[in-house]
């Protein structure tokens, strides 16, 4: 029998995401037959479009594709983005790719969560 893997304490506070059960109660309803609306995650309730898709496929046949990049987005990203949303991140240094908001908190408060607030 393979001995269980003891888990950082650390973790313990964390608990299943609200978000996902949200949405997966929201599938179950769906395929119940209900017609629901969902608020879970926030994905959109359609598929990609086909040129999106195609301009993915394009872009995995160039040389060097699918390599790690900058950890913020290449510069040509950046620069798209900021293009996209130029009216509220006109500048490409500030346009910052990443995974979705609830990750993108997590990360932000890791370093200060739980910190010796004594010095």
């Amino acid at each position: 029998m393979p001995t269980p893997i003891k888990l950082a304490s650390r973790l313990d506070p964390i608990k299943p995401s609200i978000t996902l059960a949200v949405t997966a109660k929201a599938a179950k309803l769906k395929a119940d037959g209900v017609d629901i609306v969902s608020f879970g995650a926030g994905e959109p309730d359609f598929d990609t479009p086909d040129h999106i898709k195609a301009a993915a496929r394009t872009a995995l046949e160039k040389p060097g594709s699918g390599k790690y990049t900058e950890v913020g987005g290449t510069l040509a990203l950046r620069k798209a983005i900021a293009a996209e949303l130029s009216a509220r991140a006109q500048d490409h240094d500030r346009a910052r790719p990443g995974p979705g908001v609830e990750r993108r908190e997590a990360l932000a408060l890791q370093p200060v969560h739980g910190a010796d607030r004594s010095r």
